[in-house]
């Protein structure tokens, strides 16, 4: 057995728990900002909910089905944010897992700044409505760019993660195959 319990190969590393409280609490403040200023025909809010939206839309639809109202309107606003908030803590418990970069959340301001400048985060509006100067710094349109950014930033670590953690084992496994046939 080897003096160091670091060195044997039987140790698990030990499981980090730093994305999965991080990721739902930084993803929070857009998400309730959205139920505030949700917009028209609660796009603004549908579209900062997007991922648990599509989660809850099942049953809202079974809801509508059976004639029941609870989620009719804004009384699903909460149920909406607390399906997001399970979501988002599953997503950084696969990041916590996969051992992601703990400095990613730095990356969010520059993301949100970007996709405010593009204007892609205005919600439209019922009847349309002709694009004004400044209607990208309006408070729907803002929340919905600071959820997307929170997503975009997390899908791209995400998949960054599980790309370096594969190449990681390969390499590894190609340096093991490398000592093998060098110590013959």
């Amino acid at each position: 057995m080897p003096v160091l319990p670091y060195a044997s190969t039987g140790t698990k590393r030990r499981l980090r728990r730093f994305h999965v409280w991080l990721l739902p609490l930084v993803w929070l403040p857009g998400a309730l900002g959205s139920i505030v200023f949700y917009g028209d025909e609660f796009f603004a809010f549908e579209a900062a909910s997007i991922p648990s939206a599509v989660l809850v839309y099942p049953l809202i639809k079974l809801c509508d089905y059976f004639q029941w109202t609870p989620f009719v309107g804004q009384r699903f606003f909460p149920f909406v944010i607390a399906v997001g908030f399970v979501l988002w803590a599953a997503v950084g418990w696969v990041l916590d897992r996969l051992r992601a970069w703990r400095w990613v959340y730095v990356v969010i301001p520059f993301a949100f700044v970007v996709i405010v400048k593009a204007r892609v985060a205005v919600p439209g509006h019922v009847p349309p409505m002709v694009d004004y100067p400044g209607q990208e710094w309006e408070w729907d349109a803002v929340f919905v760019a600071y959820c997307w950014a929170v997503y975009a930033v997390a899908l791209a670590t995400l998949i960054a993660a599980i790309i370096v953690r594969s190449v990681g084992r390969v390499v590894r496994g190609v340096r093991a195959v490398n000592l093998a046939h060098s110590a013959r």
